[in-house]
Formats: C-alpha cells, sequence, structure tokens
C-alpha cells in the first residue's frame, strides 16, 4: 500500500521506498501544518475560520495517511467529516445519517467502490457521488460515472482542488434533493428570475405542474434545466413523491437496466439530456411512455410505471430526428408541452439575485468583483455563475470577495456582452460557445474526459463541438 506525504503546497505525493522515516515524518508534518496555516483564516482566538460553506462528508479510503490528511484538511476548514476505511463501514454509516458527499477510494479492500456505488445506484445515498483513484486509469473513473458518480480525482491531488470539487458535488445534491423533502414550515426551492422573458417561463410552469402531461425542457447547458423540473415537481400533485434523474447520456446500449427507474415510482422520472441516449435504447423508453408500463427485460419484473415524466434536452431534438439520430414518434411523445429556459446573457438582470442566492450570510462583493460579475457574458450560464462563486468563497478572506478571487476568464473580461451590439446572436453565441470550450480545454491540459465533466456535457458531445467549431485538438484523454 502506498504511503503519502505532503509537499509545501498540500499535494499528496506517494513515499518512493513506502517507508515513512521519522525526520522526514517530521518535517512533512511541519510542512503540512503550515500549509493549513497558509489555507485558512483564523479567529482572534486562533481557530480556524472555514470556509463560507461548510458540508457533511463521507470520505472512503483506505490509505491511512491520505485519509488523514483529507480529513484533517477538511475539518480544519469547517466541514463535518466522518472518515471510514472499508466501503462496508461506509454503508453503516449511511444507515445512520445522510451526507452532502460521499468521497470514495475506486480501489479498496472487500467490496469495491465501484461495487459501492452500484450499492449507491439502487439505495441513494441523499448525496453526490466523487470517487478518488490513485492508479490513474481513466476507464475505471469512466465507469464509476456511468454508475452515478458526478466527479473524480487522481490522487495525488491538491487538497484545496478537492475541497471545491466536494463543495460542487454538495451544490448539485442539494439543488436535486432539496424539492424532494423540504423542511417542515420552509420555503421550496424555486427558480430566480425576475427579468420578464423568466417570468413568463414561470407563469407557464405554474400553468403545466399541476397537469400529468410530459414536458420537454430545453436550452444550453447550466441554464438551470434540472432545477426547473425540480420546480415542476414542487408544483405537481407528486410533490410528496420521489424526484428521479437519469443521465441519458451515461447510458450503454445494452443492456438497459430499467431497476434505475423503479424510485420514481409515484413520483417525477427526469431523464436529463434525453437527446443523448441511444437510438437503440429509444423504443424501449417510447414503449414506457405510451404504455405507462416497465416492459419484460433480463432482471426486471413488468409492470406499471407509476411517475411522471420530464425530460431535457441542450440541443434542437428536430435537428437530431432529421438526421436520424432520434426518433420522431419518441419527440412527438415527449414534446407533449415544451419550455425553453433562455441563456443568462439574455436575462443578466437576474445575475445580483442569483449571486444573492449563492453568496452565505455575511459574505459580500467588492465593487470591481461585482462589476466584473455583471458584465461577464457568461457563456457556461447559471452553473458557470455557481462554479466562479464557489471558487471566490473557497480563496476568499475576511467575508470580502475581491476582483482577485475570481477566475480568470471573468477577471479579463473574454465574454463581455458589451460587442454583442454588431454581432448576429447566432455568431455571438457561437463565439462565445468556442471560446469558452478552448478555455476549459487549456484548463484541463487538453483532457477530453475532465473538459466534458466540468461542462456538464457528455463526452460524445464534446468531440461534436470540437469537430464543429474546428477546435485545434491537443493531447489528453
Amino acid at each position: 500500500m502506498a504511503v503519502f506525504f505532503p509537499n509545501d503546497d498540500g499535494v499528496w505525493l506517494p513515499d518512493g521506498d513506502g517507508v515513512r522515516r521519522d525526520a522526514n515524518s517530521r518535517r512533512q508534518s511541519a510542512a503540512f501544518d503550515s500549509a493549513l496555516d497558509r489555507a485558512t483564516p483564523h479567529t482572534p482566538d486562533g481557530s480556524p475560520a472555514g470556509s463560507a460553506q461548510t458540508i457533511r462528508l463521507l470520505l472512503v479510503e483506505d490509505d491511512p495517511a491520505f485519509r488523514e490528511a483529507v480529513t484533517r484538511w477538511m475539518r480544519h476548514r469547517g466541514h463535518t467529516v466522518v472518515p471510514t476505511g472499508s466501503a462496508e463501514a461506509a454503508i453503516d454509516a449511511l444507515a445512520d445519517a445522510p451526507f452532502d458527499v460521499v468521497l470514495v477510494d475506486l480501489h479498496l479492500p472487500g467490496m469495491t467502490g465501484l461495487e459501492l456505488l452500484q450499492r449507491l445506484r439502487l439505495q441513494p445515498c441523499g448525496g453526490d457521488v466523487v470517487v478518488l483513484t490513485g492508479y490513474g486509469r481513466v476507464e475505471d473513473a469512466v465507469e464509476a460515472m456511468r454508475l452515478g458518480a458526478s466527479d473524480y480525482l487522481t490522487k495525488p491531488a491538491p487538497l484545496e482542488d478537492l475541497e471545491t470539487r466536494c463543495l460542487s458535488a454538495a451544490r448539485r445534491a442539494r439543488t436535486r434533493s432539496v424539492p424532494l423533502r423540504p423542511p417542515a414550515g420552509g420555503q421550496a426551492v424555486r427558480l430566480i428570475g425576475a427579468s420578464p422573458v423568466m417570468q413568463d417561463v414561470l407563469r407557464f410552469v405554474a400553468r403545466i405542474a399541476p397537469t400529468e402531461k410530459t414536458v420537454l425542457i430545453c436550452g444550453e447547458s447550466g441554464v438551470g434545466k434540472a432545477l426547473l423540473a425540480a420546480t415542476i415537481h414542487q408544483q405537481s400533485r407528486r410533490s410528496s413523491g420521489p424526484f428521479l434523474t437519469v443521465n441519458c447520456g451515461s447510458l450503454q446500449n445494452t443492456p438497459l437496466d430499467l431497476r434505475q427507474f423503479l424510485p420514481s415510482a409515484g413520483g417525477t422520472l427526469f431523464l436529463d439530456e434525453v437527446g443523448e441516449l441511444p437510438v437503440a435504447l429509444q423504443p424501449i423508453l417510447l414503449q414506457i411512455l405510451e404504455h405507462g408500463e416497465l416492459p419484460r427485460l433480463e432482471g426486471v419484473t413488468p409492470g406499471p410505471l407509476d411517475a411522471r415524466v420530464l425530460a431535457a434536452t441542450n440541443h434542437p431534438l428536430e435537428k437530431a430526428v432529421e438526421t436520424g439520430r432520434f426518433r420522431d414518434d419518441l419527440y412527438y411523445r415527449l414534446n407533449a408541452l415544451s419550455v425553453r429556459l433562455p441563456p443568462l446573457r439574455d436575462r443578466p438582470e437576474d445575475i445580483p439575485a442569483l449571486i444573492g442566492q449563492h453568496l452565505p450570510v455575511g459574505v459580500r462583493l467588492s465593487e470591481p468583483a461585482r462589476q466584473a460579475l455583471l458584465s461577464y457574458a457568461w457563456p457556461g450560464n447559471v452553473r458557470q455563475l455557481a462554479n466562479a462563486l464557489d471558487r471566490a468563497l473557497l480563496v476568499a478572506a475576511g467575508g470580502v470577495i475581491g476582483l482577485g478571487d475570481l477566475p480568470p476568464e471573468v477577471t479579463r473580461g473574454s465574454g463581455p456582452r458589451a460587442g454583442r451590439a454588431n454581432d448576429s446572436p447566432v455568431d455571438d453565441l457561437a463565439a462565445h460557445e468556442r471560446a469558452h470550450i478552448e478555455t476549459i480545454l487549456r484548463r484541463v491540459g487538453g483532457n477530453k474526459t475532465q473538459a466534458a465533466r466540468i461542462l456538464g456535457i457528455h463526452r460524445r458531445k464534446l468531440y461534436r463541438l470540437i469537430e464543429r467549431f474546428g477546435i485545434e485538438q491537443t493531447a489528453g484523454g
């Protein structure tokens, strides 16, 4: 088993011969403590101030040194951590309390991380799953994401990066799960939108939510289609039932595991990225929608599926129908009602409210930071804005987010709305989309899998966009 030591930047690296020498241990421990001091501002009594957003983390890691490092770092930052050394111990911990994020090493003794993910797929943990691997095997990480993980990291990893990923995962989980079980007397989660275009959307949603009609939600990546689906569920007659999300882009051609649809009984089944559903699986989904029941497949007992179906797509399905990549009869079945969410650049007046919703109480923006956020075009939409604020919350000190705490692309103004006046909307959108993809690809060294995860799209779609925009290919997965 590899033994890890922290370097001066808080990155844990494996010891060359696997033996921890006392002198090196003392030196590296002091370096790690120093890194902790640099990472977190302290209150006057000397205790760490921690992150503005705190999470409850279940850590599943069999390497004692790395488990201790992550636990110390996250607790120092103000998070609650329950460390476990095996999948079996993690299952016991999940039976006791819910978690915002489960951080799982794929290579565990006994039950493996992938086997744990399969278990969580049938018995959800209530939060998002982020996977860790120390072996650099991308194919394992891809399989993990197919099984429901939302993100992955390769060890050794900077602990700041690990925390950022966990914060983003927690926010995704809360966005998805809060509408299902709102606290007693609490306010239901709702879309933010005072702009006229969003007010039209919200009025339409209020009319269609009480029906049992299938709804197709359209819009660019990151506009909030999943939150809109959750809002429809909240306002429906099925609001007391479950809200189950299935990412169609992650489904394999055969066999289709229909057991993942079963937990939606009595509630809402949300088919995200439905345009990425493989052609071979589309007749099965059509049969489910037409007859309201699961067909007879291996491992599945046929019977009624008592769930309302919502679907979302970030590209026009009409074009997919024309090219034969999507069945026309399935499209018409899904498109009984449709609603389109506008991109953030078309409703800039909503940005201040979105920022206010995202920032914790007591955290404020400096004026330069506020102006930068308001003037940026946000080609990645609300998701990109949320990620930028997550980053700023992590690095900001003293409860004030300054200009230097924002991502470089925002402070450089690489996507300002000024300059749109003389461009056609289509050309402007394409230019922003290409620039955003190129920025992400540069940030991850050309790794297509990581870039697709950050962009919130399937890797196949990323390859199509790279080809469409003529983006120069670089080395990377």
